[in-house]
């Protein structure tokens, strides 16, 4: 077993977080066929962000800023 991480950048998946927050309708469809499912990202905080995301995108509700909080809350 090695001690070893796996490659990642937890920079650029805040940046891809970011872009999915700044244009969802576009990014997270993307993001979704790009990456697939929320383990693709290294950070949990990001998985979560991700799933949250995803999740609001399928049942129709919008993501923004202010839904995406209190998503979050509500899911807890």
């Amino acid at each position: 077993m090695s001690d070893r991480l796996p490659p990642h950048s937890t920079d650029a998946e805040a940046g891809v977080i970011g872009c999915m927050l700044l244009d969802p309708s576009a990014c997270i469809p993307a993001v979704v066929e790009a990456l697939g499912e929320a383990e693709a990202f290294y950070d949990l905080r990001h998985q979560e962000l991700f799933h949250a995301m995803r999740s609001m995108i399928d049942a129709g509700h919008p993501v923004d800023p202010i839904t995406l909080p209190q998503s979050l809350k509500e899911a807890e």
